[in-house]
């Protein structure tokens, strides 16, 4: 009997190892990655700004984009030092900023040729992570003929309400594109610029309208 109990409790110390050695395995989620929001400190039309980081590497670098509130958002560096963060947007405008507390960043904007820069303090919006959109989906957009088409990979890191933040890429035979965008949520239609998507569980399918004509968009969401 005493045998038995001590099999028993060496099988529960390998069971609670294995355990600690998957959790150990899930690395937690880089405070960087999210939806960053706030006003250029200058008098212009638009100055709100958006930053969205859908990942960022062990060596700093992150990917995400970069852009007005209300329009597609470009691609950006993006490069973090402990509470350092250094982006370079499409336009090559070059933001420093300093994390203070979970979420803020604190810093200014500065134009290509400008010398000086605009304060620009950017909150992160609270976004929800385990809502059932947020991951990777991947898939193909084809327009028209078979010789049109090529991968599309759509990541989604936040869901607020109706708002969904990430970014997509599109890859061809011409090259790839790249955009951040903060969506529309409507039951189960997901819209952002030209793109209407619908989802049923893990799959996604919908189009994108373009000047060359719409492209049919069919996507799996990775696992």
């Amino acid at each position: 009997m005493v045998l038995r109990m001590k099999k028993a409790g060496l099988v529960l110390v390998a069971i609670f190892i294995c355990s600690q050695g998957t959790a150990a395995q899930q690395p937690e989620r880089h405070w960087l990655i999210g939806w960053w929001q706030g006003d250029l400190q200058v008098v212009m039309a638009n100055p709100g700004r958006i930053i969205v980081v859908t990942s960022v590497g062990r060596d700093g670098i992150a990917r995400g984009n970069m852009g007005l509130v209300g329009q597609p958002l470009g691609s950006a560096e993006i490069r973090v030092d402990g509470s350092k963060v250094h982006v370079v947007n499409a336009i090559k405008s070059v933001g420093e900023f300093t994390r203070e507390g979970n979420d803020q960043l604190v810093g200014a904007l500065t134009g290509k040729d400008a010398k000086v820069g605009a304060r620009l303090d950017l909150t992160r919006v609270k976004t929800a992570q385990d809502h059932p959109l947020v991951g990777e989906w991947w898939g193909t957009w084809q327009r028209g003929t078979m010789q049109d088409g090529g991968q599309y990979y759509l990541t989604i890191v936040g869901v607020n309400g109706s708002s969904v933040i990430g970014e997509y890429r599109t890859g061809s035979s011409t090259g790839t594109r790249e955009f951040g965008f903060v969506g529309t949520l409507n039951d189960n239609s997901l819209v952002f610029g030209s793109t209407q998507l619908s989802i049923s569980g893990n799959r996604i399918t919908g189009t994108a309208r373009a000047q060359a004509g719409s492209a049919n968009i069919s996507l799996e969401k990775k696992q």
